[in-house]
C-alpha cells in the first residue's frame, strides 16, 4: 500500500534559506514573512554560536533578537537555543518509509510543516558543529563546511588535485 509522497528537505536547504529566501519558500514552500525573518536571525545567532566568539555572542544578540531575548541569549546562549529549538523539533516524528523506484527502506524524520523541518535542520546544524554555508564537493559529492570562503567547490586537498588534473587534462585536449 502506498502512501502519500514526501518531500525530502537536504541539510543545505539553511544555506539556501539564509542566503535567498524567495528562492528557498518557492523550492520548500511559503512561510509567513515574520515567521521568515525570524527564522533567518535565529539562524544567523545559531552560527554565531557555533562559532563559539563569546566576545560577540552579545554583539549578535543585539542584531538578530528581540530586546527582551537579549540578556537570557547572552548570559546562556546554549540554554536558550535550547528552549527555543527543542519545543519546536519535538514535533517532529520518526518513520520509516519505502522508496517509489527502488524499493528500499529509508529511515526519515517527518515534519508536518516547513517551520519544524527548519527547526531541525537547524538542530543538525548545531550538532555537526557546522556554521556557514556547506558546499558539495564537485569531485566526490561529498557535503562539507566552506570555511575558507564561499567559492570552494571541493572538499579536501585530494579531490582538489584530482579536479586540477582533470581540468589540465581537459584544456590540453583543446
Amino acid at each position: 500500500m502506498l502512501g502519500k509522497p514526501v518531500r525530502t528537505i537536504p541539510y543545505r536547504a539553511l544555506d539556501l534559506f539564509l542566503a535567498n529566501g524567495p528562492a528557498f519558500e518557492k523550492k520548500y514552500g511559503a512561510l509567513d514573512p515574520k515567521n521568515a525573518a525570524r527564522l533567518r536571525n535565529f539562524l544567523k545567532f545559531t552560527d554565531a554560536v557555533r562559532i563559539g566568539r563569546r566576545s560577540r555572542l552579545g554583539v549578535s544578540a543585539k542584531r538578530y533578537l528581540f530586546e527582551n531575548e537579549v540578556a537570557n541569549a547572552s548570559s546562556d546562549p546554549s540554554a536558550y537555543l535550547q528552549n527555543r529549538l527543542n519545543p519546536i523539533a519535538a514535533k517532529a516524528e520518526p518513520v520509516l518509509w519505502q522508496e517509489r523506484k527502488s524499493e528500499e527502506l529509508s529511515a526519515g524524520i517527518f515534519c508536518k510543516d516547513i517551520s519544524i523541518a527548519t527547526a531541525v535542520l537547524t538542530l543538525f546544524r548545531i550538532a555537526s558543529a557546522q556554521a556557514g554555508e556547506t558546499g558539495e564537493c564537485v569531485v566526490c559529492k561529498k557535503l562539507f563546511v566552506r570555511e575558507r570562503g564561499y567559492r570552494r567547490r571541493t572538499c579536501s586537498d585530494r579531490c582538489r588535485m584530482s579536479l586540477s588534473r582533470e581540468n589540465r587534462r581537459i584544456s590540453k585536449a583543446r
